[in-house]
């Protein structure tokens, strides 16, 4: 599905970028609240490169609904195994 597929790009973009998912949300957090909304999202993302759908990246990472996302909304990623199949997609 589309929102599995901009999950394993933004993890991988990441990593890349910032060492973990962890680490850029942090930098997201421009006003050190441990919550990133929408706006803070978006403007990191752009600052930082990724090319990837924003929008639809924050719906599928803010589970709660709530408009804001906290470490532990995004944090599971750094934990995925995207496995061979995954990696041999994101190098194409």
């Amino acid at each position: 599905p589309e929102s599995n597929d901009v999950l394993v790009e933004f993890r991988r973009w990441a990593t890349q970028q910032f060492g973990s998912v962890r680490t850029a949300f942090q930098v997201f957090d421009d006003d050190m609240s441990d919550s990133v909304d929408l706006r803070e999202f978006r403007r990191g993302l752009r600052i930082y490169g990724f090319e990837g759908n924003a929008v639809l990246l924050f719906r599928a990472l803010d589970v709660e609904g709530s408009g804001d996302l906290c470490m532990a909304e995004v944090a599971f990623l750094d934990e995925w195994d995207l496995g061979e199949e995954a990696q041999e997609k994101a190098a194409a």
